[in-house]
């Protein structure tokens, strides 16, 4: 209880910090401990060609009878956590498997947490298999013999997902110069050299309507593969295979996947990763051809629209313009019209004003003439009486004056 265990190390075998060794009946606990081999002095230094579906090591070992394990942690821990045989082992919630990383550079998504051996029975949550106190891992590291009895919420979990589930991201395809092999490129994730769970993979041609409807029965459409000792585990997110081109349709978007079941079966859906595209210079694609094509269709249909509307607009705008222009010589028609009307207007009432004046000068002259007559007449009338009254001598004026009146 409340013990700390820390860079334990053993060279070979079981139990580097704890081995136990129970009587069937016996029963012992693990109480709020830590076992730390983060400061390991002495560490065996794991290959890339080591085991990695089992290991033969662990740091707390139990045989026979049974064990509690209550609010403990097990980190950093390269030759595996715990290991049980022929005994039972209950872990609760508030127990942690936490990095437990066998050191091998290539595999850094490698763990070692649980060995369950023949006959034994195991316990445990999948809560406890957290790193950093982050999200349940769905790797959870569990080398479970077909003997062990699992229970606590991994009961249901397939072998892979109890040791690990690779995830496939991408493929990619080159071809060797003679064009005879095709080198395909797999990356993703926990890409590890386990057997056990990655058993080869498979390829298959996807229809144009995009849905995967090929069935396995397809001759030439889907063609399975098993990964050859000469295919390359670069490390756990690259697997390099290689596979003659012969075997493959050049015609259509091949989708590959990882399965992980056996060969000479049929691999349902969720017996491998999911399909992905593999892009590759090799093959024709036939639907990205189309898609190309459609879109240029569509790019050429929008740019005679465009072109369409933009003369439209064009044509528009001059009808516009001269329509501007008809309405401005109209509006200039008219104003010019305005102004000659405007100037017979003046000139008719000039001419009227002018006729007004003439014959105003008329009438003043008729007044002067007509004055002047009554003034003549009026002084004839006096020279008459006067004439008269002097007598017949003076009758020579008078006739003057007649004269005058006359002229």
């Amino acid at each position: 209880d409340g013990s700390t265990f820390n860079g334990h190390h053993r060279q070979n075998g079981d139990g580097a910090s704890l081995q136990l060794s129970f009587r069937s009946t016996t029963y012992g606990e693990i109480l709020n401990s830590i076992f730390d081999g983060t400061q390991a002095r002495l560490q065996t230094v794991y290959q890339q060609t080591d085991p990695v579906c089992s290991w033969s090591s662990s740091t707390v070992f139990l045989k026979g009878g049974q064990l509690s394990i209550r609010n403990s942690t097990f980190k950093n821990l390269p030759d595996g956590a715990l290991s049980i045989i022929n005994g039972k082992i209950q872990i609760d919630t508030s127990t942690f498997f936490d990095y437990n990383w066998p050191r091998i550079s290539s595999y850094p998504s490698q763990r070692r947490n649980i060995k369950c051996g023949d006959n034994s029975s195991i316990s445990v949550g999948k809560q406890s298999f957290k790193e950093n106190g982050g999200d349940v891992l769905d790797s959870f590291w569990i080398d479970a013999s077909s003997t062990c009895l699992l229970s606590g919420g991994i009961e249901q979990l397939a072998k892979r997902e109890l040791l690990f589930t690779p995830s496939l991201t991408s493929a990619y395809g080159s071809e060797n110069n003679d064009w005879t092999q095709l080198k395909l490129i797999f990356e993703g994730k926990r890409l590890i050299n386990c057997f056990e769970i990655i058993k080869g993979y498979q390829m298959r041609i996807r229809n144009p309507s995009g849905y995967k409807v090929n069935a396995d029965n397809e001759t030439g459409y889907l063609q399975t593969f098993a990964l050859n000792p000469q295919d390359v585990w670069i490390n756990d997110s690259t697997i390099i295979a290689s596979i003659p081109l012969s075997t493959l349709e050049k015609d259509g978007q091949w989708e590959t996947r990882l399965i992980f079941t056996s060969l000479g079966s049929n691999a349902n859906e969720d017996e491998g990763t999911q399909w992905v595209n593999v892009y590759t210079s090799a093959f024709a694609n036939a639907e990205e051809e189309q898609e190309y094509i459609s879109f240029l269709a569509l790019f050429v249909l929008f740019l005679v629209i465009f072109v369409i509307l933009v003369i439209i607009i064009i044509v528009i705008l001059i009808l516009i313009n001269l329509i501007g222009k008809r309405w401005q010589i109209l509006q200039q028609r008219m104003i010019e019209e305005s102004q000659i009307i405007e100037t017979e207007v003046n000139e008719e009432e000039d001419d009227d004003e002018q006729d007004e004046e003439e014959e105003e000068e008329e009438e003043e002259e008729e007044e002067t003439v007509e004055q002047s007559v009554a003034s003549i007449s009026v002084q004839n009338s006096i020279e008459t009486k006067a004439y008269m009254s002097r007598g017949i001598g003076q009758q020579t004026e008078p006739l003057h004056s007649y004269a005058l009146i006359q002229t």
